[in-house]
């Protein structure tokens, strides 16, 4: 059976700290998040993915 994706669930106390981690030094984009205006309660980060060996 192959592994085609793999997707961490976090959750987090403090939403608005940790989403700059995951867009501005992991290279994320933000592909979502509820309420859309305010602070988040919810989202998600998605990056592209890489090759691997």
């Amino acid at each position: 059976m192959a592994v085609d994706d793999v997707f961490p669930i976090v959750t987090s106390a403090d939403l608005e700290r940790l989403l700059p981690f995951y867009t501005d030094v992991l290279g994320g984009e933000k592909v979502y998040q509820f309420p859309p205006d305010g602070a988040a309660g919810d989202g998600s980060v998605q990056r592209t993915p890489t090759a691997t060996c």
